[in-house]
C-alpha cells in the first residue's frame, strides 16, 4: 500500500478564515448593531394562539348530539358540523371503530365540534373510550361547505387508537365478553353520576368528614385519575373532594388507600406542604378523598 506523502500544504492547509486584524462578517454585523441589541427584547416576543376554542373530530358515538350534550353538560344541543380528516382510516376493535393513521389521501368522515373551554375538554377526556388517546393533528380537518364557501381546513384534536402506531390491519385482539362486562360497569357508573348530582354528592361527602354546613360545590379541575369538586362551607372553610374516575386506573380502591397513606406519611415525617387528608372512603361512584383546599397555582403551570 503506497504511503501518503505529507507536504507543508497538507500539514498546514490554507485557512479560509479572515486574516488577522480583518473582522469577520459576523463581527461586522455585531459592530453595526445597536448597543442594547442583546437586551432589548421589544418586539421579539410573540403571543401564543389561544388553546380554546378548538375543533374536536368525532367518528363514533359522540357523533350523536344527545350523547355529547350529556357528557359535557351543555344546556342546549351542540352544533355538530359534517367534516372529514385526511390521512387516517378506521380499524375494528371488536365491534367498535378505532381511528388509526392511514395512507396519504385516505379519508374518514364524521363530525366536528368546537370545544369552547378546558372544562369541556376535560369532560371529554374523562369519558373517552379507554382504548384511545387524545392527539393533536395538523391542518387535515376539512369542514363541509358552509354558505357556498369552499371547505375550510383546520387544525384539530381527535381520539385515536392507543395501541402500537405500526398497527395497520383492520382487526385487533378483542374479548367481546370482557368488553360487554366493562360496558355494563361503565354504564352503571355513568348512570350513578347522572342520578346523584356530583355537586350534591361532593357536598354530602365533605360534610361527612368535616363539621359545618356546605353552601356551594362546583367542578374545580380534573387530573389524570381524578374528577375534583371544590366545596365551600357557610363557615368560610373550603375543601376539595376527589373522585377517582373509572377506567383511568386498574385498582381504584388500592390507589386511593396508597395515596392517603403516602400523604399522611409526608405530613408526619417531612415539612413538604401537602393538603391534609380529612377523610376517604367509598361512595356510589367509587373511592374518594376529602382534603383541604389549597388556593395556589397548579404545578402544571410551572412544568
Amino acid at each position: 500500500m503506497p504511503q501518503q506523502s505529507w507536504n507543508e500544504e497538507t500539514l498546514n492547509p490554507p485557512s479560509n478564515s479572515p486574516q488577522k486584524g480583518e473582522p469577520s462578517p459576523y463581527q461586522v454585523m455585531l459592530q453595526s448593531a445597536p448597543l442594547d441589541y442583546l437586551t432589548n427584547l421589544e418586539g421579539a416576543t410573540h403571543e401564543l394562539p389561544p388553546e380554546y376554542p378548538v375543533y374536536y373530530f368525532f367518528y363514533g358515538t359522540l357523533t350523536v348530539a344527545a350523547n355529547l350534550k350529556r357528557i359535557i353538560d351543555l344546556q342546549e344541543e351542540p352544533r355538530l358540523r359534517k367534516a372529514k380528516i385526511i390521512g387516517y382510516t378506521l380499524a375494528k376493535w371488536g365491534d367498535y371503530p378505532a381511528l388509526i393513521n392511514g395512507e396519504p389521501g385516505q379519508e374518514v368522515s364524521g363530525y366536528a365540534y368546537l370545544v369552547q373551554s378546558e372544562e369541556e375538554a376535560q369532560s371529554l377526556l374523562i369519558m373517552r373510550p379507554t382504548h384511545t388517546v387524545l392527539q393533536t393533528a395538523g391542518y387535515s380537518l376539512r369542514m363541509a361547505k358552509d354558505h357556498q364557501r369552499r371547505p375550510a381546513r383546520h387544525s384539530f384534536k381527535q381520539f385515536t387508537w392507543s395501541g402500537l402506531r405500526a398497527f395497520t390491519a383492520c382487526t385487533m385482539d378483542f374479548d367481546p365478553l370482557a368488553q360487554q362486562q366493562s360496558d355494563r360497569i361503565f354504564q352503571v357508573w355513568i348512570q350513578n353520576w347522572v342520578k346523584h348530582s356530583p355537586e350534591e354528592l361532593a357536598g354530602k361527602l365533605a360534610s361527612r368528614h368535616c363539621p359545618g354546613t356546605p353552601a356551594t360545590a362546583s367542578r374545580f379541575s380534573n387530573g389524570a385519575f381524578n374528577i375534583c369538586y371544590r366545596v365551600s362551607f357557610k363557615e368560610g372553610l373550603r375543601l376539595l373532594v376527589r373522585f377517582t374516575a373509572l377506567g383511568r386506573v386498574i385498582a381504584r380502591h388500592e390507589k386511593v388507600k396508597d395515596e392517603v397513606a403516602v400523604m399522611e406519611y409526608v405530613v408526619k415525617h417531612t415539612e413538604i406542604p401537602v393538603p391534609n387528608v380529612l377523610g376517604s372512603g367509598t361512595c356510589v361512584v367509587g373511592p374518594y378523598i376529602v382534603t383541604d383546599f389549597i388556593d395556589r397555582n397548579p404545578l402544571s403551570e410551572y412544568l
